[in-house]
């Protein structure tokens, strides 16, 4: 036996806990087929597909073995935002390659913004618009709102290209990223993004 090999496993622990040949064990493996796939380049064994469930596909990447990219060119697309809502709708520009999904986001914002009546942004200088004599007004909270998500959207467009080509070609990814209230995710967490779909409640696995 080697000197550092350790004595206890969490992921062996859990998988005998499952139960030998029970459908709970057999998704633990079916899930791992996503990881062993992932992270050895091997082509997803089917043989643990009795056990899948629709949970663990829920996220970023769905059925993806890896985050896939999507290329950004340089044509840009000019929207407005918070048009019809905002007392001062605000502009965005954004690569057309990411066009589709960005529009998806829009709308689950919309859906968010229109439901917290109480929101507030946590910029001071997205809250106020000023006159000539710098006397402060509050603005409504869509104002706020579409201004922050602007300004996290530019925030995220002056990362690498190539991480920018991941984020954006997931709805659930790029709202973490830009939507204010988005994800319980941070809105830097596009910064770490895992390898692999989520392994949730695997112990001794880390993506």
């Amino acid at each position: 036996m080697y000197q550092n090999t350790p004595t206890d496993i969490p992921l062996v622990d859990t998988l005998v806990a499952a139960g030998a040949g029970t459908q709970a064990q057999l998704n633990i493996l079916w899930r791992l087929s996503y990881v062993e796939a992932s992270l050895l380049g091997y082509t997803r064994t089917a043989l643990w597909d009795g056990g899948g469930d629709s949970n663990y596909l829920s996220s970023f990447t769905g059925t993806d073995l890896d985050y896939q990219p999507t290329t950004i060119g340089t044509n840009m697309t000019s929207e407005i935002l918070g048009s019809g809502t905002a007392a001062y709708p605000v502009s965005v520009i954004i690569p057309t390659s990411i066009k589709a999904i960005f529009d998806e986001v829009v709308a689950q914002a919309t859906l968010s913004i229109a439901n917290d009546t109480t929101y507030q942004s946590s910029y001071p200088r997205f809250k106020y618009v000023y006159d000539q004599f710098a006397t402060a007004t509050l603005v409504d909270r869509f104002t706020q709102f579409w201004r922050t998500f602007n300004y996290n959207l530019l925030l995220l467009l002056a990362q690498d290209p190539y991480l920018v080509s991941f984020v954006a070609s997931y709805e659930g990814a790029l709202d973490s990223a830009i939507d204010p209230l988005g994800s319980p995710r941070t809105t830097t967490s596009y910064r770490r993004m895992p390898r692999v779909a989520t392994v949730a409640g695997l112990p001794g696995l880390r993506c």
